[in-house]
């Protein structure tokens, strides 16, 4: 025979080798990549809670320039009719 027995079986434990490390490096970049995800996720969360409680804000903010407007404009009609009966 041309192949001797004994390099096969060296061929196949250095190529069940290589798989253990491949195997390896899979898992290790699964965890990292899982790691990574559950950050970016939480980052995320983080982020739109911010800017949820930023919108509330600026509505609140909104409404009250909405009164503050009616009151200046209610303000605005009763010095309007207050000068009108002044003039008269």
């Amino acid at each position: 025979m041309g192949v001797d027995i004994e390099e096969l079986k060296f061929q196949l434990q250095e190529s069940e080798q290589m798989l253990a490390d491949i195997r390896s490096q899979l898992d290790s970049s699964q965890r990292s990549n899982w790691l990574a995800d559950t950050q970016l996720r939480s980052n995320l969360e983080i982020d739109v809670n911010q800017l949820k409680e930023k919108v509330r804000s600026l509505e609140n903010d909104l409404e009250d320039e909405k009164l503050n407007h009616q009151e200046a404009v209610m303000r605005c009609h009763e010095l309007e009719e207050h000068i009108q009966r002044v003039v008269i």
